[in-house]
């Protein structure tokens, strides 16, 4: 068991998300210890207005950080297989994982943005 629980440790501390928004202009990395650990914004990107330059990194780093997740999972559903099934089903694991979302992800809900250009 020490030797499964050293592995999914490394993989999961390994695991980065990744996506991209607006053709490639914006890309954003999360990780499982730090949340957004990069992000790329390319010049050309200084045609979008201020408002939607903020959906685009928001939307790219929801993106990223979904990826992230799906890894995530995966490596423990590797780790546990069928008992991780059985384990999402508790209650309370499930009230711990739906704590944890709320609080350690202020991205999910929209950012208002002022354009003082505007």
């Amino acid at each position: 068991m020490t030797v499964r629980k050293n592995v999914r440790g490394w993989r999961t501390a390994a695991a980065v998300g990744r996506a991209t928004a607006a053709d490639g202009l914006v890309a954003v990395e999360c990780t499982a210890r730090g949340g957004v650990s990069r992000l790329d914004i390319d010049p050309r990107a200084k045609r979008l207005s201020v408002h939607e330059m903020s959906a685009v990194i928001l939307a790219a780093i929801r993106d990223a950080d979904a990826d992230l997740q799906r890894q995530l999972s995966a490596i423990m559903t590797d780790a546990f297989g069928g008992g991780l099934d059985r384990a999402l089903g508790d209650p309370s694991v499930q009230r711990l994982a739906s704590t944890l979302s709320s609080h350690e992800r202020p991205w999910a809900e929209p950012v208002a943005v002022s354009d003082p250009m505007a």
